[in-house]
């Protein structure tokens, strides 16, 4: 088996390094014009090959990147070749808002089709797999979170707040693992802004209120929550958990704990070894045997 990445150098070597392989990672060079060409430096003839890759900005860059390298692995006659998304671009557009509108994430989805299978980290909705034309299969990052909730606060004090219908489910099942209080939050946008009904029966005055999210963008909208949520339930204080840290427009001014499924961020949430099991497991049981 072999093991490449183009667009998350440093979360592909972490991962890697859980395994006894040393193959050379793929070659991404330019044109002058900016044009790229992506070449191999070893054979992969009736390997297995695992591609790590993040589909994050410069999003268009990484969509031809990768689309590149999985022709060329094809190509090269790889027996072969599963794909994993870290972070999949343009999720967040995944059902049409008009008639007019555009399911962008069905389009994204479809192009990856010349390969056997693909595992995406986190994506912003289950249905979201459906999307591809290849067997597709979620890698969940709760017992990351589960894990470092539990190592770093007292959970007696914690209190877990879904704030809207989609991030209950996500919410419900990592304070069921951790045994801690769910709360399930309402979000209201008006012409005032953003707004949050809480409805609670008792005091949270002096709690952690962990709020958990997919993906934070621009975290004006997190901001905006967390700020409200502890002035009008006097909590001590309000961290946010998400998979996906975009930041478009730099690191938000919350308290923010995220994974490395995005390159260049700092993140306490390191999903290396979940996927280095990932392979080492589902992989191999899906073959009957193993692959190293």
């Amino acid at each position: 088996m072999k093991i490449f990445s183009s667009t998350n150098i440093k979360l592909f070597e972490q991962t890697r390094s859980y395994f006894n392989i040393r193959n050379k990672n793929v070659s991404v060079s330019r044109f002058s014009d900016g044009e790229m060409m992506v070449k191999l430096e070893e054979e992969v003839s009736n390997e297995t090959v695992v591609l790590i890759q993040s589909l994050s900005a410069p999003t268009s860059e990484s969509i031809i990147q990768t689309l590149f390298i999985i022709e060329l692995l094809r190509q090269a006659c790889a027996k072969r070749i599963v794909l994993i998304l870290t972070y999949l671009c343009y999720a967040r557009q995944d059902r049409r808002i008009c008639n007019l509108s555009l399911v962008t994430s069905s389009i994204i989805c479809k192009l990856l089709n010349n390969i056997d299978s693909v595992y995406v980290v986190e994506p912003h909705c289950p249905y979201l797999l459906t999307y591809f034309n290849v067997p597709s299969f979620e890698i969940d990052v709760s017992p990351l979170i589960c894990e470092h909730i539990s190592r770093n606060y007292d959970l007696d004090n914690v209190v877990l707040i879904a704030i809207d219908h989609g991030a209950q489910k996500r919410t419900e099942k990592i304070a069921n693992s951790l045994g801690v209080v769910q709360l399930n939050a309402i979000k209201i946008r008006s012409t005032d802004g953003l707004k949050t009904m809480l409805y609670v029966n008792k005091s949270l005055v002096g709690k952690i209120g962990i709020i958990i999210d997919d993906i934070i963008d621009t975290g004006n909208s997190a901001k905006q929550i967390a700020n409200q949520l502890a002035n009008d339930h006097k909590l001590n204080r309000v961290i946010m958990y998400c998979c996906h840290a975009v930041m478009s427009k730099g690191q938000p001014q919350i308290d923010l704990i995220f994974s490395n499924s995005i390159p260049g961020r700092t993140a306490k949430l390191d999903i290396s070894y979940l996927l280095s099991r990932v392979i080492k497991y589902k992989l191999m049981n899906k073959t009957g045997h193993g692959l190293f």
